[in-house]
């Protein structure tokens, strides 16, 4: 599994590849139902898991001080898991090492000076390996929205998978799959079956708040891995994003004869001069500029609220930077091949997302 690097400094965690929270945390677009919502994430999994039957990860926890007792050490040997320590109020931080052995684990929190009263337990998830697929999707009065890889999630979260994603919605009572493939079609219809429920919907809605599409469908941002053996097991249930996200629907746009086409991700307009991050420079990126990037990560924050649009060779719309950038209302062009080396900073272009094109003028 992928290894999360860590490291605080200014009270703030830094990672390689960051959660969502930590997106939204450094634009000031967080709320705290958002973060008692990642929190509480395999609490609501449990609950998920009991009443529809579903498969789901399921961590044991531990409270913070047990981390000291040597029979831990002893049971959980040179194993790797995920280890996610739980904040007592929202006002601290999560923190989440990933693949990572109970030695080193230790080693970070005592490393860190973590002050560990503020914390009420550590959720710890055993690695189980790489999954066949990967899907996140989203299900809302519009419709299902998906989107899924072959390999592991943070690929996808992150916007900077190898191949566009495989997309699929169900809207109108039609189905929409980007690939002819007839046994991704199969797996796709196969996760989504488990979220339509029925006899249960009184029961997830006394115990979770759940809200249900008219066709019975369970509301919601989902996570799911489907293994080698086709086991669905699924990662999150998240009712904070389906709530931000409620008039989420895809844009399919056709190609184009014009010089760059991709995939319009957020919708708009607007004229600007290019500023490519491979070769930013000493170039300072103001309200007309529009940022042309290999993948959009976590360094691009700063500019991201200075920007007039953006665009990149990689990318998806249920990405962590999609999110964001939705939330900024950035028009957004994703799945642009060979972008980085057709334009250069200082190119003047005309994005309209909502074609997917982009005209270099």
């Amino acid at each position: 599994m992928i290894n999360f690097m860590f490291s605080l400094y200014n009270n703030n965690i830094e990672i390689r590849l960051p959660s969502l929270v930590f997106w939204l945390e450094k634009l000031h677009h967080i709320n705290n139902a958002i973060k008692k919502e990642d929190n509480t994430k395999f609490e609501r999994l449990d609950e998920l898991s009991k009443i529809i039957k579903i498969k789901t990860l399921r961590p044991f926890r531990l409270p913070v001080n047990f981390l000291g007792n040597p029979k831990l050490k002893e049971c959980l040997g040179s194993n790797r898991f995920t280890w996610r320590v739980i904040p007592k109020s929202n006002s601290a931080p999560k923190l989440r090492l990933i693949g990572k052995n109970f030695k080193t684990a230790r080693q970070w929190l005592k490393k860190n000076r973590i002050d560990l009263s503020k914390y009420k337990y550590i959720e710890i998830v055993r690695d189980f390996g790489r999954p066949q697929y990967s899907a996140i999707f989203l299900i809302n009065d519009r419709g299902i929205w998906g989107e899924m890889i072959s390999g592991h999630i943070w690929r996808l979260a992150q916007g900077v998978h190898h191949r566009p994603p495989k997309l699929f919605y169900f809207h109108h009572n039609k189905w929409f799959f980007s690939d002819s493939n007839p046994a991704g079609r199969r797996l796709i219809k196969a996760i989504l079956r488990h979220l339509k429920v029925s006899r249960q919907k009184n029961r997830l809605f006394k115990k979770l708040k759940s809200q249900f599409t008219p066709d019975n469908y369970l509301k919601g941002y989902f996570e799911v891995y489907v293994m080698n053996n086709h086991q669905i097991i699924f990662n999150d249930y998240n009712r904070a994003l389906y709530r931000m996200m409620k008039n989420f629907k895809f844009f399919l746009n056709k190609k184009s004869n014009l010089e760059l086409h991709g995939r319009g991700v957020i919708t708009g307009a607007t004229m600007g001069k290019i500023i490519n991050t491979g070769q930013i420079g000493k170039n300072k990126i103001g309200p007309n500029n529009i940022i042309a990037c290999k993948a959009v990560t976590v360094r691009h924050l700063p500019m991201l609220k200075k920007a007039a649009a953006v665009i990149s060779e990689r990318g998806n719309a249920l990405s962590h930077a999609a999110i964001v950038l939705r939330e900024l209302k950035k028009p957004y062009i994703v799945n642009i091949p060979n972008l980085t080396k057709k334009l250069k900073t200082g190119d003047l272009v005309f994005v309209n997302a909502s074609a997917g094109t982009v005209t270099k003028l």
